[in-house]
């Protein structure tokens, strides 16, 4: 390995801790309360160390939101490959999705979770901080995509528009996180008694698509 190589490689590494000592900071602490130098100290850096790389806090938040949806966009298109052609089931598929990879991993989760505005601020979307996050994107993307099939070729009621569908499913699957993490931020348990299951869930989500709660088509 030539030095070059042996730079990036480094850097890389460094990258990685910074963004899992980040990643169960922010989880633990809360985003606006934890400081640069906590993050350098559990990181085995310096402060220096994280600008250099990320330029601020706010740049490693950016980073941890896309590595995030990265990881669950591979685990929805896995799922989409597994349904049918009915746009509806692969909707209910990627909001399933989305749930269980919280329960899976809050702690990767969380950064999505910080840009609905609930959990600490709409810290990914304030006007001086905006980032586009090229896997976000390739969320909404999909879920818009298959909301316009759906309401194209007939397969929800044609007094929903393909916009009232799409926000509709972002309610939903929004709504849910949130008060998942509200419950668990607040409580300190992961077993919140009266927590909405995934199966509850996907009731709401059929009685959008389908104009029913039908527990019976959770993926």
């Amino acid at each position: 390995m030539n030095t070059t190589d042996s730079i990036a490689t480094d850097s890389n590494s460094l990258r990685e801790r910074i963004l899992r000592a980040s990643e169960r900071l922010f989880y633990s602490k809360g985003y606006s309360t934890t400081r640069l130098d906590e993050i350098a100290r559990e990181a085995g850096t310096s402060a220096s160390g994280i600008v250099r790389l990320f330029d601020n806090k706010y740049g490693v938040l950016a980073a941890l939101y896309d590595r995030a949806w990265a990881t669950v966009n591979s685990q929805i298109i896995a799922a989409l490959e597994r349904c049918s052609g009915d746009p509806r089931e692969k909707l209910l598929a990627v909001a399933v999705t989305v749930w269980r990879a919280y329960e899976m991993s809050r702690e990767t989760v969380y950064p999505m979770i910080l840009n609905t505005g609930i959990a600490d601020m709409l810290i990914l979307s304030s006007a001086d901080q905006k980032t586009d996050s090229p896997q976000n994107l390739k969320y909404l993307d999909m879920v818009r995509g298959l909301c316009q099939e759906c309401v194209q070729n007939g397969w929800v009621d044609k007094t929903c528009s393909a916009n009232a569908l799409r926000e509709g499913m972002f309610g939903i699957i929004e709504g849910v996180l949130t008060g998942w993490y509200q419950e668990d931020w607040a409580t300190s348990v992961d077993a919140f008694p009266n927590r909405l299951s995934v199966k509850e869930g996907a009731s709401l989500i059929s009685m959008l698509l389908y104009g029913r709660m039908d527990s019976k088509r959770l993926p």
